[in-house]
């Protein structure tokens, strides 16, 4: 299925966590242990830390994250993939945001309610919450 629209993040995230909010919506409280926290309008979804990198021979470097964003008209295929997180969240106005408390990227979505889907590479490990790249796919509720 071809996406209506494609944004890819790629970024050091300072916090260790991406958050993804409707606008206007409330960040959920964040459970530690957990991969993601889930709210009624948005989650928080645990990512490598940008300082959690060794040094190479004295030089420091961020570690970045990349998170890929596909807003579709139909269902998600997951294929090789894995979920983190497969629910509806509230979208009033259609509009969610992507990142963190030091940067975010605006995108449009579904207007009332928008079935939101995170996963990783199916060969990530499962105890793992770190993670270095996600896939989010923001579909139309009802669709399977």
């Amino acid at each position: 299925m071809q996406p209506l629209a494609t944004t890819t993040i790629t970024r050091s995230f300072q916090w260790g966590i991406a958050i993804i909010l409707a606008s206007d919506g409330e960040i959920p409280d964040v459970d530690p242990d957990a991969a993601v926290s889930v709210g009624r309008s948005g989650l928080v979804v645990t990512v490598r830390q940008e300082a959690d990198i060794p040094l190479f021979e004295g030089d420091f470097d961020w570690a970045e994250v990349q998170i890929t964003v596909r807003w579709l008209d139909g269902a998600p295929d997951l294929g090789t993939r894995r979920s983190l997180f497969d629910g509806t969240l509230s979208t009033p106005r259609g509009r969610f945001s992507i990142g963190d408390a030091d940067d975010n990227v605006k995108m449009s979505t579904h207007p009332g309610q928008t079935r939101v889907v995170v996963s990783v590479d199916q060969d990530w490990p499962t105890d793992d919450h770190h993670h270095e790249s996600l896939l989010v796919d923001l579909a139309p509720v009802g669709h399977a």
